[in-house]
């Protein structure tokens, strides 16, 4: 079973720390400066920082060590991007203590960051403009440090994919991704394994070759369903992780084979179900000894990957009923795939629970009210999830 290679494997040594922790889900931080949705949120542990960028047309930064503690300021550091349009993406160049970030207007910015005693300064020090008609916004970007070039690499809608190199005038490659595949819906890099792979909104996804600049494989979702997000596997060179839309489905994908080799499945339809859907989607993940993703239901969910029916919920979302559904994980084989699903069952009510005196009024719900779109993990003296909302929510949890 994958699980079991999982574990036996580079994952099950790689952070013990982090094959231990299991969040609680007791909300650290509620930061709400934004006006308009949050779209990304990016984190530098080098820094110091983490980013989140807006469909109000601003970066924020806040630094990491200022949300937790008895010194906790829940303000952010610095605003950036004021130039306009929404802003859809953001990155960070550690090696130049830099920020990037692209709008839909068709800008990419390059910001140098400087501290100055306890404040810290921002300039402006490259820039870019796409052309809108012909290649179409930035859908998703991100930074790769080769040793010999910075690159920033970003895909469009239109179905480009360049690469462009901080430190020498022009681009270091530009691809095209072939238009039967569908628009480009999302987009990640392996800087170890020198591929991209680029997600559609037909269901296919599209893994590049950098060193040769070439397309070297092609898997498509059954369903032919959007893909909403793609994320390198960990430790699986050749895997690829996707989430399409409907389920909250989860998919990891051998690039090589095609196989689909494993899925996490939190739906009451039957899983792998092509016919029968819900209309919760994940739309956000975050890869390391386990698996968090986060999206239209407004649940943040633990997928443990070792003992996969210890995964659980870490925070359901605000709206979700007092009298909580129990639920549970199972792992199974369907076609070759092995599918670890949620499953629900009604919890056993005590007879005697509504005659208890109650201590004191209902605490407000902690989740979030909006479907989260971002979800990362930053280390502070602990580590702390960070998810940013379709509302302009920030929020940390431990």
């Amino acid at each position: 079973m994958v699980t079991r290679e999982l574990a036996s494997g580079e994952l099950h040594d790689e952070k013990s720390s982090a094959k231990k922790w299991r969040p609680k889900g007791i909300l650290v931080a509620h930061l709400h400066e934004h006006r308009g949705a949050v779209n990304r949120i990016q984190v530098s542990q080098e820094i110091g920082f983490f980013a989140t960028c807006s469909n109000d047309g601003t970066v924020k930064l806040w630094e990491t060590s200022y949300m937790e503690g008895k010194s906790v300021a829940n303000r952010s550091r610095l605003t950036l991007g004021k130039q306009g349009g929404q802003i859809k993406s953001v990155a960070f160049c550690e090696p130049a203590q830099s920020i990037l970030w692209a709008s839909d207007l068709g800008s990419i910015y390059v910001n140098r960051l400087e501290r100055h005693d306890s404040s810290i300064k921002s300039s402006t020090v490259l820039t870019r403009e796409q052309d809108l008609s012909t290649e179409g916004a930035v859908v998703d970007m991100d930074f790769i440090d080769t040793g010999s070039q910075w690159v920033i690499a970003y895909a469009t809608v239109h179905g480009y994919i360049v690469g462009w190199d901080l430190r020498s005038p022009g681009e270091a490659w530009r691809l095209k991704n072939h238009v039967k595949h569908g628009l480009i819906t999302t987009f990640c890099a392996d800087t170890r394994q020198a591929w991209m792979g680029v997600g559609t909104a037909s269901g296919s996804i599209v893994c590049w070759d950098l060193r040769f600049q070439l397309p070297i494989a092609t898997v498509r979702h059954p369903a032919g369903v959007r893909v909403r997000k793609v994320v390198p596997h960990p430790v699986q060179h050749s895997w690829i992780v996707s989430s399409v839309q409907g389920n909250n489905e989860v998919s990891m994908w051998n690039i090589e084979t095609g196989a689909r080799q494993m899925a996490l499945w939190a739906s009451p339809a039957p899983a792998l179900s092509i016919k029968q859907a819900s209309r919760h989607s994940i739309h956000a993940m975050c890869f390391n000894s386990f698996l968090l993703t986060a999206g239209s239901d407004m649940r943040i969910r633990y997928w443990d990957l070792f003992n996969t029916e210890k995964s659980y919920i870490v925070c359901g979302a605000a709206n979700d009923p007092t009298h909580q559904t129990l639920v549970s994980y199972r792992s199974m084989i369907i076609d070759g795939t092995e599918v670890v699903q949620e499953m629900y069952s009604k919890a056993r009510s005590s007879p005697s629970a509504d005659d208890m005196p109650r201590r004191g009024p209902d605490l407000p719900p902690v989740g979030h009210h909006d479907i989260i779109s971002d979800i990362k993990v930053c280390e502070a003296s602990q580590r702390l999830i960070i998810t940013g909302s379709r509302d302009g929510v920030v929020k940390l949890w431990k």
